[in-house]
């Protein structure tokens, strides 16, 4: 029988919901059901941080904690997008979004806009994505969350990829990965720069894809990141 080792978060989200539980303390219990979901979406177990975050949502609503409600509402969307439940996640982000303006959380608003252009990528309605993205990049720009700006314009270099808009993708992937280097995101600036890769070569610039997909693996490969492996086979097919 093969034993599952637990990862460090997930042990101290158990340490922190049981000692919650025992104190009888229900916003401990709603932020340590939130934890447990972000360990299980980092190993790659939606199904399990799917429960953990409807936890968190009912604990929240009970509190009337509209802050706690809109992360986990945008937990939740980001567990459905991976489980292809595109239409659920729509749901949840809106959601989100309406509580991050009803808090006045701009940095939130922010988030929230750029996941719910990502979402509407995936299913399909770019010009929507486009839109969302946009807003959410205008506003981390006004609210000046850098942070919040490179992830923005790494949506909008993926949609205008999408839509091939080829060198108005390759500004935005080049404009996210110069903010997430001074940043010091290394696995973001590693997963943009394999976006970027990507971009040249649906531009057929061959010599360029190979020279930018080269540096995101020798950083994917340097911090273990899973997705050096697909970048390693995009060289080999090259």
């Amino acid at each position: 029988m093969r034993v599952r080792v637990l990862g460090p978060l997930e042990v101290i989200g158990r340490i922190a919901l049981s000692a919650a539980l025992r104190c009888a303390d229900r916003a401990g219990q709603a932020h340590s059901h939130r934890g447990l979901a972000r360990a299980y979406i980092r190993t790659g177990r939606p199904d399990a941080a799917s429960t953990h975050l409807e936890a968190a949502l009912d604990l929240f609503r009970r509190l009337g904690d509209e802050v706690g409600q809109a992360a986990a509402h945008r937990g939740l969307a980001m567990v459905l997008v991976r489980q292809g439940r595109y239409d659920a996640a729509l749901d949840h982000g809106q959601q989100a979004l309406d509580l991050h303006r009803a808090t006045g959380d701009l940095a939130g608003q922010a988030v929230t806009l750029n996941n719910l252009g990502y979402h509407h990528a995936l299913f399909g309605d770019l010009h929507a994505a486009l839109d969302f993205c946009d807003q959410a990049l205008k506003l981390s720009q006004r609210i000046d969350d850098r942070n919040a700006e490179a992830r923005s314009w790494a949506s909008l270099g993926s949609v205008r990829q999408r839509l091939g808009q080829h060198q108005e993708a390759i500004t935005c992937h080049r404009k996210a990965i110069d903010l997430l280097r001074d940043l010091g995101d290394r696995t973001a600036e590693a997963e943009s720069l394999a976006n970027l890769g990507d971009t040249y070569d649906a531009a057929a610039d061959r010599a360029m894809s190979r020279a930018v997909w080269q540096q995101a693996l020798d950083l994917l490969a340097e911090i273990g990141h899973p997705d050096a492996e697909r970048v390693r086979r995009r060289l080999a097919n090259e």
